[in-house]
């Protein structure tokens, strides 16, 4: 799974042949980290998620939020968020 390819037949689902009754389905999500040393700061590390969740019906419309925890500690160390990405995909209205 890579960001930005889309299989066509996950755009055309329209159900979950193993389990009809959900609105909603995780097709994958993974997440790697990265530890490196910078000069200037010290030990850094990179997480880098990748959530791909498809969602066959309005009901299901929570199923893509989800909520990033960012870290502080009393000694002024900070986590920030450098790059947040996000692509909705639909299937062209004939195949809906």
């Amino acid at each position: 799974m890579r960001y930005g390819r889309i299989d066509p037949q996950d755009v055309r689902m329209t159900g979950y042949e193993a389990d009809p009754s959900v609105n909603a389905l995780i097709l994958g999500d993974f997440g790697v980290v990265e530890i490196r040393y910078n000069n200037e700061s010290g030990w850094e590390y990179m997480y880098t998620r990748h959530l791909r969740v498809k969602i066959f019906n309005k009901d299901a419309f929570g199923s893509a939020n989800f909520k990033i925890y960012l870290h502080s500690s009393e000694k002024g160390g900070k986590e920030k968020l450098n790059t947040l990405k996000g692509t909705v995909y639909t299937p062209p209205k004939k195949e809906r």
